[in-house]
Order: structure tokens, then sequence, then C-alpha cells
């Protein structure tokens, strides 16, 4: 009966894994899409037309704002953020590369979750008080929701990334 339980668990993260990867790979080819035609749309009506749209930039530079947070977790998901490391060139021994990778992704997860809970605190209760008025339906909340995603989903893979690595054994 738990073993039932157990593969019946793991179909369902296998599931719930693939279905996140699926939407985030279409998620960043929708951004770059949607910011290529916002850009493209801002020249053509500004240089050949010679008019412009309000909050035409300012739309293309939150596209960008949620692209790289997705993809810096991309990039923690697939271990290959850019990192320098004189790891690498150091004679260590595959128990202390174990150990240093262990801490490194246990100490990404931490802050990974530090900052999404803030994040997504912020998220949550900012305020909308007076200020500037920006006469397009975007809002400071979009910007912080970008980013509260963004961390959120570096603390899901650096988590899997933590388990991978106390699960390994032997290997570096």
């Amino acid at each position: 009966m738990l073993l039932r339980l157990v593969k019946g668990l793991a179909w369902l993260v296998r599931k719930v894994w693939f279905g996140l990867n699926g939407i985030l790979n279409l998620s960043m080819t929708t951004a770059f899409a949607l910011m290529t035609l916002t850009v493209t749309i801002g020249v053509i009506l500004r240089y050949i037309l010679g008019s412009g749209l309000l909050g035409l930039e300012e739309f293309a530079l939150l596209i960008v704002a949620y692209a790289f947070y997705i993809g810096a977790a991309l990039g923690i998901r697939d271990r290959q953020h850019v990192t320098v490391s004189l790891l690498n060139i150091l004679p260590i021994s595959a128990g202390s590369m174990k150990f240093i990778r262990l801490l490194t992704d246990f100490m990404t997860m931490v802050a990974g979750t530090l900052i999404a809970y803030y994040m997504v605190q912020h998220w949550l209760f900012v305020s909308a008080g007076p200020g500037i008025y920006v006469p397009f339906p975007f809002h400071e909340r979009f910007v912080v929701a970008g980013v509260a995603i963004g961390w959120t989903l570096i603390c899901i893979f650096s988590t899997v990334n933590f388990v991978k690595t106390v699960c390994r054994r032997g290997q570096h």
C-alpha cells in the first residue's frame, strides 16, 4: 500500500515537473516574441510614422523583467547559469567537490527562499498610494510579480538541485 502511494506521488511529481517545464519554455518563447514585436512596433511608429505609443517602452521593459527572472530560474534548473569558480582547476577530491556543491545548492536554496518570500509579501501588500499616475495598464505590482515569480522558480529549482546532489552517491 505504501509503495503504491509513493509510486503514485512520484508519478504526480513527474507530471507537475514536466508541465512546469513546458509552461516555462513556452513563456520564454512568448516573452521574446512579444518583446520583439513590441520593439518593432515602437521603431515603426517612432521612425517611420513619426509618432509614438505611450507606455510601449515600459511594456517592453516589463517583458524583459519577466524573461530575465524566468531565464535565471531555467539556468539554475539546467545548472547552466554563469559562474566564476576556481574549483574546476584545483585538485579537489570527489567527496570535497560534492560537499561544496551541496553547500552551494543549500545556500542558493536558502537565499532564494528568503528573497522569494520577501518578494511575494511585497507583491501582496504593495501600496497603491499617491505617486505619479502612469496612463497605461501596468502597475508596480506587475513588475514585482515578475520578480516574485522568478525568485520562486529559482527557489524551486535550487531545491531540486540540492536534493539531486544529496541523492548522488559517489558522483561529482
